[in-house]
């Protein structure tokens, strides 16, 4: 008391550092200042400091921490400053606790988050947040700070593909956390929900066929035990889908498709033009003919999201909403770093679709070559009884289109197929082709209401096949760029994962997909 301090400490030093040695100096009483006020007790006489300005500092998890040493200094000078501090601290400690509380399997890690603008591209982290884990300049209390947290299994990324690989790995009864910064929004958002491994086939993708149908064999099952688990319905429906021919050209692409999926064991039947209007009658007249694929069925990607999600906490995963990078340690995958905390695990799972590539701490030539593909959906509404009873495909002068109606007289509309980076903007022209082409098959929709309008990235690969497997990066596992795939590779791609995680082998029908076929191909980080 009475001397020159030390150092000058000014408030914001306050908020930047906790370690730092004070000395305090030309202490004034403030017993006579409301008691809203803190007054500034370093750097001579200054005057009080109310705490709604102090405010902005309580962004900081840290506070918390680092006020702690400033009451002890405070208890033996002043009481009056200690009060002070004490309501300080008491106001911080809410925020504080956002971002360092974690309750397994029931209540969810929530740090601030915030999506990449629309054309910009994530700089770190999954969907562009960057982990606070490094320290600030001159401030090397944060690392010594960071706690440890251990489980079997870490997943970076909670979409349908990760939200399911946690669930499975979970009922396994192995530990596991799951993290994304933000769990309410992803490609299964826009997605139709189509279950359509035959119609979405092109010739040269027959192991892609034998994977689709081996996970369109499990959904019902896994549906079923989703809703048993959680009680929320998923809209399984098994409707069959047509792929309609437009003129004598795509009918002859259509019987060239149904005669390869008869020869790999796959009941496929074609119609003819009667037999189509007798089928789906409210289809525009005069088409020729189409592929009748009885056997696909459809869900509803944002009940499946939901039903998964809550599936994970009854199980007990650990949910984190945060951005995360990759801890590795040894050129070996040993858990997630997100915020001011560091999950290790045995087993690190990469599910984060079309971000996968920009994963912080993944040495760059390892992360797999995954980029976004922009898609729109839209979502219309017809009054009345429903016009379609099954999923309708056209190709309507070299654009693709589909219908798929939902209960309530909702039909989805999609997709457009756009390579644009992380844009996510919708286009007016894109909305327009959708609407003129579903138009064109269904003529009624001109009257319907335009409910929604949705934009999504696909995690496309080189070869439009998803990548999964173990990765070139021991300790780290793949499971992205499933494409237009996604919601139906759902369940083969959860047991893959748990099975290789518990068993160490995966199912043969899934080993073509293997990371190794991309050795030497480069993530594009754009």
């Amino acid at each position: 008391m009475g001397r020159a301090a030390d150092e000058d400490v000014l408030p914001h030093d306050l908020a930047r550092d906790g370690k730092r040695k004070v000395v305090l100096a030309e202490m004034q009483d403030r017993r006579a200042c409301s008691p809203c006020d803190v007054g500034t007790i370093v750097h001579g006489e200054q005057r009080a400091m109310p705490l709604c300005r102090f405010r902005e500092h309580l962004e900081q998890p840290q506070l918390v921490a680092r006020l702690e040493p400033l009451l002890a200094q405070l208890h033996d000078v002043d009481p009056a400053g200690e009060d002070h501090i004490e309501k300080l601290r008491k106001v911080a400690r809410p925020r504080a606790r956002v971002g360092t509380e974690i309750e397994p399997g029931v209540s969810e890690h929530r740090p601030s988050v915030g999506l990449v603008p629309h054309g910009s591209s994530p700089q770190g982290g999954l969907r562009g947040q960057q982990p606070t884990v490094e320290p600030d300049p001159g401030n090397s209390g944060v690392r010594e700070r960071m706690t440890e947290q251990h489980s079997d299994i870490a997943i970076i990324g909670a979409g349908t593909i990760g939200a399911a690989v946690a669930w499975r790995c979970a009922q396994r009864g192995l530990t596991v956390t799951l993290a994304d910064p933000d769990s309410t929004r992803g490609a299964w958002h826009t997605a139709a929900g189509m279950l359509a491994p035959i119609t979405e086939l092109h010739y040269t993708e027959e192991p892609l066929l034998r994977l689709g149908l081996a996970s369109l064999e499990r959904f019902p099952a896994f549906a079923a035990e989703l809703e048993d688990d959680t009680g929320l319905p998923v809209g399984l429906e098994a409707r069959g889908t047509v792929a309609v021919a437009w003129d004598s050209a795509d009918l002859a692409g259509l019987q060239d498709l149904a005669a390869f999926a008869r020869q790999l064991g796959v009941d496929v039947e074609l119609l003819t033009g009667r037999e189509l209007r007798t089928l789906e009658p409210a289809l525009a007249a005069g088409m020729p003919g189409a592929l009748h694929a009885p056997g696909e069925q459809q869900v509803d990607p944002r009940l499946l999201h939901a039903a998964l999600l809550e599936a994970c906490r009854r199980s007990g995963v650990t949910i984190v909403r945060s951005a995360a990078s990759v801890f590795v340690e040894d050129d070996r995958a040993t858990g997630l770093t997100v915020a001011d905390a560091r999950h290790l695990a045995d087993h690190v799972v990469l599910t984060a679709g079309a971000w996968s590539a920009q994963i912080e701490g993944v040495p760059p030539a390892l992360l797999p070559p995954v980029r976004p593909v922009k898609g729109q959906t839209l979502r219309l509404r017809l009054t009345g009884a429903p016009r379609l009873s099954r999923v309708v495909r056209a190709e309507i002068k070299g654009s693709h289109v589909y219908l798929v109606p939902r209960s309530g007289g909702q039909i989805v509309v999609g997709a457009s197929t756009e390579e644009a980076g992380y844009d996510t903007a919708p286009r007016a022209g894109a909305v327009y082709e959708l609407l003129r082409d579903a138009q064109t098959v269904l003529p009624e929709l001109s009257e319907a209401v335009l409910d929604e309008v949705s934009t999504g990235l696909r995690p496309g690969t080189p070869d439009n096949a998803p990548i999964i497997g173990t990765s070139a990066l021991d300790g780290l596992i793949i499971a992205s760029g499933h494409y237009r795939n996604g919601i139906l590779l759902t369940p083969i791609t959860a047991d893959a994962i748990a099975e290789y995680v518990t068993t160490g082998e995966v199912p043969d029908v899934v080993t073509p997909f293997s990371p190794a076929r991309f050795a030497g191909a480069r993530a594009v980080r754009t």
